[in-house]
């Protein structure tokens, strides 16, 4: 059976890793509940406001990244802001 761990996250306008490698990882849930801010999603650290970003949320999104045929959520997943925001987290291991 799954396990699933909430957290928070504080992200800024330099790249933070939200999640490691993880190939437990079945899943896991990202939302942008801060208003007027925008977060970048990617699977690098090199990932910026303008480049190497492969998802984009905007306040209330929700990025939803399950293992589905095609899809790998064990990879490390990095994040940055437009400005200071916060993200709420949802991972599902198991």
């Amino acid at each position: 059976m799954p396990r699933t761990f909430p957290f928070n996250v504080a992200v800024g306008t330099a790249p933070i890793q939200i999640f490691a490698h993880n190939e437990s990882r079945t899943g896991f849930v990202l939302c942008n509940r801060t208003a007027g801010q925008v977060c970048f999603i990617g699977v690098s650290s090199a990932i910026t406001v303008t480049s190497n970003a492969v998802v984009r949320l905007l306040t209330n999104e929700i990025l939803t990244y399950l293992k589905l045929e095609g899809d790998d959520p064990t990879k490390e997943i990095w994040a940055v802001g437009s400005a200071a925001l916060v993200l709420d987290c949802l991972e599902s291991v198991g």
